[in-house]
């Protein structure tokens, strides 16, 4: 569907996340998920474009309220109006960085009941956790979607950088928990690659 997330969501429960420096990022991709917000940024109909500008309207109302005291986000409606105003073309290399800070940041204990052992002692994250918030395949995955994206935006930098276009990445998410998740789908695309030459 190419439509816009629910701007009560991006106000009451995301921005103010965001704000805060929480995890905010994880919330917007699982909503996403159950509203079908387009995230294929491919997409030839919308290029992921509603789910773009949303973001940019939340950033751009954040720095605005950075700037002045004593101002709660609920005072500054996020609309549609707003948004459909702001680009929808490809995310620029800063905004990848908030992007990046945003899946570094991302927690699947909020979403994921933690199971107790014999003893009381709670296992730390898995690799499985983002696989079963996001079990679905490439294009209804936004997690997935998200990092392909970001991996096509910074391939070129990490190529030169490091030699490796997912080098660049690799190191950014390293001690994250969505890493495991990252090296999922890095094996995934060798495995790909592999095959071409074969």
């Amino acid at each position: 569907m190419h439509r816009f997330p629910d701007f009560n969501l991006l106000q009451n429960e995301i921005l103010p996340r965001y704000l805060d420096g929480k995890d905010w990022l994880l919330p917007l991709l699982l909503h996403a998920k159950t509203h079908t917000v387009c995230m294929d940024f491919g997409c030839t109909t919308c290029g992921a474009g509603p789910f773009k500008q949303s973001l940019r309207l939340m950033w751009k109302v954040s720095n605005e309220l950075r700037s002045i005291q004593n101002v709660r986000p609920n005072d500054n409606g996020l609309n549609l109006t707003q948004a459909k105003k702001l680009s929808f073309r490809q995310f620029s290399l800063s905004e990848i960085e908030i992007l990046i800070t945003g899946l570094i940041r991302m927690d699947t204990g909020l979403y994921l009941e933690k199971q107790t052992d014999l003893f009381g002692h709670q296992p730390g994250p898995t690799s499985t956790d983002f696989s079963l918030l996001f079990p679905e395949s490439y294009y209804c995955n936004p997690l997935m979607l998200l990092l392909t994206m970001i991996f096509h935006q910074t391939s070129d930098v990490s190529l030169k950088l490091y030699g490796d276009p997912h080098k660049f990445m690799d190191l950014k998410l390293q001690n994250a928990p969505v890493h495991t998740f990252f090296l999922m789908m890095y094996q995934h695309w060798q495995n790909k690659n592999s095959q071409k030459y074969v």
